[in-house]
């Protein structure tokens, strides 16, 4: 269990760093189990707005919860990719200052723009960047040290993409979400968490199956889809 029983390069060195693009989602997804497990957050269902203070004069964007903003069904606008993104100064608040164009929970569109808001609520609830806080939290107990992640220009983590990782460490991620949180008998993140991760709902298993900050091609568990 949770040992490699071969290991072989393709391409490029053992050891070397690939970027895993939009996969890095997934630590958004992880950050957030891990703040619930240490009952830093109730539960996905809190209103966004209770980070940021300019969203709660906002009657739609009040209604944003966290889950939203994982499952892509914020309502936020944006559009396909990143490139409007790379520009800004400051990834959190260029989306908090977005524009609402339907309402939350009805819409499943993939939102590179919102997903950055997990790192802005990471840093208000702890103090910690998104990356030091799954250094903290996942990486150290997962022994991996070989990494690079992106930063904006305020030094918000990216939420949405660049992050670097071996092929062998991200490996470990998987298995240890494979696992329901667990890697070498150490628990990492609760086994509600991790199943709750793996849920899809119906809006979107209707538009492409994506549950927690993650797509899922397949569903090794039972009773993934909710409604």
């Amino acid at each position: 269990k949770d040992t490699i029983i071969t290991d072989v390069t393709f391409r490029g060195k053992p050891n070397d760093k690939f970027l895993i693009y939009s996969i890095t989602k997934i630590f958004s997804g992880i950050a957030i189990g891990v703040l619930i497990d240490k009952k830093l957050i109730e539960n996905p269902e809190v209103s966004v707005a209770t980070f940021f203070e300019e969203w709660k004069n906002d009657t739609l964007k009040n209604k944003i919860t966290i889950r939203h903003i994982l499952q892509h069904t914020s309502g936020l606008s944006s559009t396909n990719g990143s490139q409007e993104i790379y520009p800004e100064t400051d990834f959190v608040q260029f989306a908090l200052e977005s524009s609402i164009m339907t309402e939350p929970g009805q819409t499943f569109f993939y939102n590179n723009k919102a997903i950055n808001l997990i790192s802005g609520i990471v840093k208000k609830v702890t103090g910690q960047s998104l990356e030091l806080f799954i250094k903290e939290n996942v990486f150290i107990p997962l022994e991996i040290n070989n990494y690079k992640w992106q930063t904006d220009k305020t030094g918000n983590t990216w939420a949405m993409d660049g992050l670097w990782l071996t092929a062998n460490d991200l490996m470990k991620v998987g298995q240890m979400l494979c696992n329901f949180g667990e890697w070498n008998s150490k628990r990492i993140l609760s086994e509600s968490w991790c199943k709750m991760m793996f849920q899809i709902p119906l809006v979107n298993a209707m538009n492409g199956k994506y549950g927690y900050a993650m797509a899922i091609r397949s569903l090794p568990i039972q009773e993934k889809i909710s409604i």
